[in-house]
């Protein structure tokens, strides 16, 4: 089996409304849902790693509109924990 890596992720969503934000992160061919909020809590994602191609995270969110912009989701830090 591939090795199994972490995909360490610190996200928000805050919105006007102060409604949670179902997100999903995908990557390696799986997604996962996130439940999010304005808080920025830690989001730790199991992914199988490819040793021979580039891992491609892709993050989907409902966006809304404020000041002009379309906004979604906060990203303050992403990286891979040890592989498996």
């Amino acid at each position: 089996s591939p090795p199994v890596a972490l995909l360490r992720l610190r996200l928000a969503a805050p919105r006007p409304d102060g409604a949670p934000v179902t997100a999903q992160v995908c990557a390696a061919g799986a997604c996962q849902s996130l439940v999010l909020s304005a808080a920025w809590p830690v989001y730790l994602v199991p992914v199988a790693l490819d040793p021979a191609a580039l891992l491609l995270v892709e993050l989907r969110s409902p966006t809304f509109a404020a000041g002009g912009r379309q906004l979604g989701v906060q990203i303050s830090a992403a990286g891979l924990v040890g592989a498996q």
